[in-house]
């Protein structure tokens, strides 16, 4: 009885979201904030997380391929940000971000395809979370949460 009646008020849900493979990406699995894959390339393993309704958005998902296409100049201007957003810290917090890797690059908004986050992992026993914008294709405003 309720489900005939809030299907009548707000219609039928919608139907669930299921895994899309990308050629490039691989399995991409549905989670709250998109669709996220593991990637490999080289010697690293970063998460991709891609925004979207019913399925990944295509200029979210042809963004990933620059990236993913890319990759050594993508690393390269990520590593040149943090060191020079970086210079000012005491020594050994520039260390730890000299240290910190790539974890996600998360690309959520459709309707801001050229921007995201970027988000990166240190040591396992570490419990803050480093991050930044990634404005027009530019990583900005590097931070941390504890």
């Amino acid at each position: 009885m309720l489900k005939k009646f809030l299907t009548s008020l707000f219609g039928p849900p919608p139907p669930p979201r299921v895994e899309f493979t990308d050629p490039l990406l691989g399995i991409l699995v549905p989670e709250e904030t998109g669709w996220s894959a593991s990637v490999v390339k080289g010697d690293d393993t970063f998460r991709c997380t891609i925004g979207g309704d019913r399925q990944p958005d295509d200029a979210l998902l042809a963004h990933a391929h620059d990236i993913f296409n890319d990759y050594t100049s993508f690393k390269k201007r990520v590593k040149d940000f943090m060191a020079s957003a970086s210079a000012e810290y005491p020594a050994d917090v520039r260390a730890e971000i000299a240290g910190l890797a790539i974890d996600n690059i998360a690309l959520f908004w459709p309707d801001r395809p050229n921007d995201g986050m970027i988000f990166f992992r240190g040591p396992q026993d570490d419990s803050r979370l480093w991050r930044c914008d990634y404005i027009a294709r530019t990583p900005t405003g590097l931070g941390c949460d504890t």
